[in-house]
């Protein structure tokens, strides 16, 4: 994350979702912080693996399965300088949804 005026790294991060949007890549629900204004966090549809590689692979990115917040795998790159997360929900990993490991 850079120390930059905060309007100025959200603006950063709006042209490289402009750029993720003409990709190609499976569609997701993409959100920008003001909180850490250089990042972008894209959610892909329930169950998304299959759109979860295609963007690991398309930026040389490795899916980490662990089970962060508990069934959320997710990959994470960056494109000039902003900082990207992609990730989906697996309920079949949601141990509080009664789901198995």
């Amino acid at each position: 994350m850079s120390h930059t005026d905060p309007t100025a790294a959200q603006q950063r991060a709006a042209r490289v979702l402009v750029t993720l949007l003409g990709t190609g890549l499976p569609p997701a629900d993409w959100s920008l912080s003001q909180i850490i204004p250089d990042e972008l966090t894209g959610h892909l549809e329930r169950g998304g693996t299959a759109g979860l590689q295609a963007w690991a692979e398309a930026f040389g990115a490795e899916v980490d399965w662990q089970r962060h917040r508990g069934c959320r795998p997710r990959v994470i790159f960056e494109v000039n300088g902003v900082s990207v997360q992609v990730w989906t929900y697996l309920p079949e990993l949601d141990e509080s949804a009664g789901g198995e490991r």
